[in-house]
């Protein structure tokens, strides 16, 4: 197990995101642009510049015919700092700066089981210091960007998250979700069987009713991060996950039009209820495999729902953060990946498999979970494709996380799952071609990803994963083999002489 990392008291300030964009501001990753800019295409071309570049996060703040709003997208992706890309995520969470991301996992992974911090209601926040409620075409309010020129519209929602809760109120549900803009006062939205959402919008279809829900928007980091990732399993709410994380309850106003509660301190939140009569067409849109699935998703329930607006509440000068899906790396990777991993860690501990650490690779459109194993693996397994299977079967078998992995990569504990050349190297030199692959059939899959899943597969959201053995094989002796990598291959002293000599540590 990583040794779990320190938490700097300075980050608890970060009750809201304008704290978080303070604290990347002064440590040069956040850039503001006051040239004006359009919601149509440009800012999402600029939000895939600083994406595509490790560039700093960017704030607009002059967006045109939005004069009392601000714009905000790469701001929990990967940092510029070459020596740490996960700088930011540790920033969001609290914890110190050269916390590594399989650290992060580990960290996360402590919070799945825990009973949580439940949020305290709070008589009125920021969120409310506007209603508007009392005329039409509130979605027209919003500066709502259109992000891709190939998408079938603007997107409400890329980076936001929904707040449902079961119809007998025992389970309340933040996600995150897709939601495209229908016209000015409505909504359509994936409602998937594998989401959360997709779950309780079934609970609420056995009664008959319409369902309330509240889009929240700028939430602070950790709130944004726990929403958008399935670290909560089914039944736990990730508003009492939150507050464990923060050593503190979250605090939460109740919306205007309905008894749901949201984050005080979010930039804007937009209520109403989603329709279970009604349907429409959705997308296409690019998606966080990094690709525009130019065929459109006709709905009709359960899968799509359509959401009307009854209310819009939030701050002044309020924030509307966007994620820009594409080529890695961007916010689908990173805030998602950390819990898939996190969940994945403990469903192969409760396995009781030689597991150590468990990352959702970013720079593979998160479709790649690489786990190491601990030393003397071969012993309990003498075969490695048995034990690659068992670690395939436990992933593919835990809760809806399982739907976010289609590839894992098994190595040995040299190699850093969070660097892509140590994942090269481990791939290239210890997978036999054809040998050391495990085909996992009729198992979860996302029904998203259109080029490595066929359409009957992604309706069934059921299809085939693989397993990749990159271990070093247990050989005779005078076949064995050892890596030659600097930190395995040299006595302590002679890498410390190397780093005081050359490095001048």
């Amino acid at each position: 197990m990583s040794e779990i990392p320190i938490r700097m008291e300075i980050h608890m300030a970060f009750n809201d995101l304008r704290r978080y964009l303070a604290d990347l501001e002064a440590h040069g990753e956040l850039r503001t642009i006051k040239t004006p800019v359009s919601t149509e295409i440009q800012l999402g071309a600029i939000a895939r510049l600083a994406c595509e570049t490790y560039g700093p996060a960017a704030l607009f703040e002059n967006l045109v015919g939005y004069p009392t709003f601000r714009g905000l997208a790469a701001f929990e992706t990967y940092s510029g700092n070459p020596d740490n890309r996960a700088w930011r995520l540790a920033r969001a969470l609290g914890l110190s700066d050269d916390t590594t991301g399989d650290q992060i996992v580990d960290f996360l992974a402590g919070f799945r089981d825990t009973a949580g911090v439940a949020p305290v209601l709070v008589e009125t926040g920021p969120v409310h210091e506007n209603i508007v409620r009392d005329r039409g075409e509130l979605l027209d309010y919003l500066p709502i960007p259109h992000l891709h020129p190939g998408d079938g519209g603007p997107y409400v929602n890329t980076i936001g998250f929904f707040v449902l809760e079961s119809p007998d109120r025992s389970w309340v549900n933040w996600a995150v979700a897709r939601c495209m803009k229908l016209d000015g006062d409505r909504m359509v939205g994936m409602t998937a069987v594998m989401q959360h959402i997709g779950m309780l919008r079934r609970e609420w279809d056995k009664i008959g009713t319409s369902v309330p829900f509240a889009l929240v928007l700028g939430a602070d980091p950790i709130t944004t991060l726990i929403s958008g990732g399935p670290l909560a399993k089914f039944g736990a709410s990730e508003g009492d996950i939150i507050g464990a994380i923060r050593g503190e309850p979250l605090e939460v106003v109740e919306c205007v039009t309905s008894s749901l509660r949201v984050p005080a301190h979010a930039e804007i939140v937009i209520e109403g209820y989603i329709d279970l009569t009604e349907s429409a067409d959705e997308g296409p849109m690019a998606e966080y495999h990094g690709y525009i699935d130019k065929a459109k998703n006709t709905t009709g329930a359960p899968d799509f729902g359509v959401y009307h607006i009854t209310a819009v509440t939030h701050r002044n000068d309020a924030i509307y953060p966007s994620t820009c899906a594409g080529k890695p790396v961007d916010e689908d990777h990173t805030i998602t990946g950390p819990g898939v991993a996190a969940a994945s860690l403990n469903a192969l501990r409760a396995a009781s498999l030689p597991v150590e650490k468990a990352w959702m690779v970013p720079e593979s459109a998160s479709h790649v979970l690489a786990v190491t194993v601990s030393d003397g693996w071969s012993g309990e397994f003498p075969d490695a494709n048995e034990l690659c299977r068992k670690i395939g079967n436990a992933v593919k078998t835990m809760d809806h996380s399982a739907y976010w992995v289609q590839r894992i990569l098994v190595t040995d504990n040299d190699i850093d799952p969070t660097s892509p050349s140590d994942l090269w190297w481990a791939y290239a030199t210890r997978c036999r071609p054809g040998d050391d692959s495990i085909i996992l059939e009729d198992v979860p899959i996302m029904a998203l990803s259109p080029i490595v899943n066929t359409r009957e597969e992604r309706t069934k959201t059921r299809g085939r994963v693989e397993v990749l053995n990159c271990l070093i094989p247990p050989y005779a002796d005078d076949l064995s083999v050892t890596s030659a990598a600097l930190r395995q291959a040299y006595p302590h002293d002679a890498i410390a002489f190397a780093e005081r000599t050359y490095l001048g540590e």
